[in-house]
C-alpha cells in the first residue's frame, strides 16, 4: 500500500501554492487544511496541484484540489483492481493444466477442429444461430480433415458444391 503524505509534504506543497498564486497560510491554517489531505499520497496532492498550476488558474482552490484527489484516487484504485482481475484472470489454476492439454484430452489437435467438432454439437443440438445452422448444414457429418478439404474454415461455411 502506498503512504500517506506527511505533515512535512504537505508543507512542502503549501509553501508551492503560495509562492504560485502569492497566497500567505499561517501554521495553524497549514494544520488544519493537513487534515482534510492526510489521507492522500503526496504523489497524489502534488498531481492535483500542479495540474491546477498548469491550467493557468488565477485563484488556488482547495475545493477543486479536493475534489481532484478524490478523482485521482479513485482512478488508481479503479486501475489497481482492473490490474488485480487481469492478473487473476491470466493466473493459471491450480486444477487445470493448460489449453493444450485440455484440446488433447479432447481428442482435438488444434483449437480450429474443437470449434469444428463444438460446431457439430452445437448443430445436432439446434444451438447455433439460424445463419450458422445454414452455413453448417453441409459439414455436419463431416470429419475436420473432410470439411478443412472442403473449404471449411472457422466462421466460413459456404456451401461446398
Amino acid at each position: 500500500m502506498t503512504k500517506q503524505i506527511t505533515q512535512e509534504q504537505f508543507d512542502y506543497w503549501v509553501n508551492y501554492i503560495e509562492l504560485r498564486w502569492s497566497k500567505k497560510y499561517t501554521d495553524n491554517e497549514a494544520i488544519s487544511l493537513f487534515a482534510d489531505y492526510s489521507n492522500y499520497t503526496d504523489e497524489t496532492v502534488g498531481t492535483a496541484v500542479i495540474e491546477q498550476y498548469s491550467a493557468n488558474n488565477n485563484f488556488f482552490s482547495w475545493s477543486k484540489l479536493k475534489n481532484r484527489c478524490i478523482e485521482i484516487t479513485n482512478d488508481l484504485a479503479r486501475d489497481n483492481n482492473n490490474n488485480e482481475f487481469i492478473a487473476g484472470a491470466l493466473k493459471k489454476p491450480e486444477n487445470q493444466s493448460g489449453l493444450r492439454e485440455y484440446l488433447k484430452s479432447q481428442g482435438w489437435g488444434s483449437i480450429s477442429e474443437a470449434i469444428f467438432y463444438k460446431s457439430v454439437e452445437g448443430y445436432r443440438n439446434k444451438k447455433l444461430s439460424l445463419p450458422a445452422m445454414e452455413n453448417f448444414e453441409a459439414y455436419k457429418d463431416m470429419s475436420y480433415e473432410e470439411a478443412t478439404n472442403k473449404g471449411w474454415r472457422i466462421g466460413i461455411g459456404d456451401n461446398i458444391e
